[in-house]
């Protein structure tokens, strides 16, 4: 099933123009680093600065999210690059319309029945009232009251992108796996973090403008909606990891073929548990390296660039620990090639440009990770040894200086050590160096 051309062929039917994915890199938006929603290609639309090509649009973005790089691996449903499949409307048609778009593709297109769905809306505050409108479309729609939950601010509110502007409340759509895949707590809901539920789409009703201290109406509403490809494909295959998935397939193929399948330092039901861990860390990241790659990005110490460079090393990492000793990510790499590059042709275009990159990055990282892991974990026994909990910050700075050994990864090790770092010191010894660099 291309799931893809189903949701956008369906848009297109219903008078959406349909655009193509916009890159990584941001275009004329220096407020963040990488494309993280399908909505920001059009954020000078929703501003109002730009007139849109189409009141009604519909794409299939590609999406990096910083947020969730420590996230992954360690659920099954979190990446860092996803797609994100959306609909968008710009002064057009609100929010009945948007809510039986998603339902009338859900149920009537993709077949997903209607008693495997929940959704969640915003219950309102004391500045913003509840959305009561979206309650009563949901019910006109079929979603009975017990299936409809209210949330907060935190989790079914949109915006400002910055201090100020516009935003509004949400309604995400959820699929139920059932109670087998729970947490087994009478206070599970869509939003608890175990398996059972998994968010599939999310529709932005973007009709406030906060001017920093007040939320007024705004005079044209506006329509913002993703469903992530990687989650809607987990349901229609009928498994909650998006790591399961026909998307990575190939991907997790090609790391079992060249593992060991081994965590060289634990054993029984731990390790096997670990061995996944790291094997949905690097499909994730290796799919992730060569997306950035072939938008432009480039390994650097700042920046965009930093966060290829920390993904890579991160992916380096966890393949060491299923047992892989040799240069990986390229022949990982060229699973994501296959897998993607009819979408997206740049993939095939930067691919020898890509691979040159990798293996300068792992021929620079792979040194530094044997000679920083060897100090670190001496010290982490030393630690254990002396029944404490913390690495002195200033041992985590020399492993930096000295090694170039990421602080990120101390952290992570540490915690997988149940240690911690003080972050905030490491970051005075940080300052203090470059004072005297200067």
């Amino acid at each position: 099933m291309d799931i893809r051309k189903i949701f956008l062929n369906y848009f297109e039917k219903n008078d959406h123009l349909i655009l193509p994915s916009s890159s990584l890199i941001p275009v004329d938006d220096p407020s963040v680093l990488l494309t993280t929603a399908g909505m920001q290609q059009f954020k000078l639309y929703y501003l109002g600065i730009k007139r849109p090509p189409g009141k009604r649009i519909t794409t299939a973005q590609k999406c990096f999210r910083t947020s969730d790089i420590d996230r992954v691996g360690y659920t099954e449903k979190h990446c860092t690059f996803f797609e994100m499949l959306g609909n968008f409307s710009f002064g057009d048609y609100f929010k009945e319309e948007a809510i039986k778009f998603s339902l009338d593709l859900i149920l009537n297109i993709l077949k997903i029945p209607l008693e495997k769905l929940l959704v969640a809306v915003f219950k309102g505050d004391k500045d913003i009232p509840a959305d009561l409108e979206s309650i009563e479309h949901w019910k006109e729609n079929g979603i009975s009251a017990d299936k409809i939950y209210k949330f907060g601010k935190e989790e079914n509110f949109w915006g400002p992108a910055g201090e100020t502007g516009p935003c509004g409340p949400c309604s995400e759509i959820f699929y139920d796996f059932g109670k087998e895949y729970g947490c087994g707590k009478d206070s599970c809901n869509p939003n608890c973090d175990c398996s059972r539920f998994l968010e599939i789409w999310n529709l932005v009703f973007i009709q406030y403008n906060f001017d920093g201290k007040k939320y007024n109406e705004l005079p044209q509403k506006n329509i913002d909606t993703g469903m992530g490809l990687e989650r809607i494909t987990a349901v229609l295959e009928g498994n909650p990891s998006v790591f399961k998935t026909s998307l990575f397939d190939g991907i997790m193929k090609k790391i079992k073929e060249i593992s060991e399948e081994k965590i060289n330092y634990k054993n029984g039901k731990k390790a096997s548990l670990e061995f996944d861990k790291s094997m949905r860390i690097i499909a994730d990241h290796a799919r992730a390296i060569y997306f950035l790659i072939s938008d432009g990005v480039t390994p650097s110490n700042e920046g965009r660039g930093y966060i290829l460079r920390r993904i890579i090393r991160r992916a380096i990492r966890y393949g060491k620990l299923i047992g892989i000793e040799d240069y990986f990510l390229n022949d990982i790499g060229e699973a994501v090639v296959s897998e993607y590059s009819k979408i997206y042709p740049e993939l095939l275009e930067k691919k020898e440009f890509s691979f040159n990159l990798i293996r300068d990055e792992e021929n620079r990282f792979t040194k530094t990770l044997k000679e920083g892991s060897k100090v670190l974990i001496q010290k982490i026994n030393r630690i254990k040894k002396d029944n404490g909990k913390y690495l002195d910050p200033e041992d985590a700075f020399r492993l930096y200086d000295t090694f170039g050994f990421p602080v990120e990864l101390t952290a992570e090790i540490l915690n997988e050590n149940n240690l911690k770092l003080n972050m905030e010191k490491f970051n005075d010894y940080l300052k203090e160096h470059a004072e005297k660099s200067k």
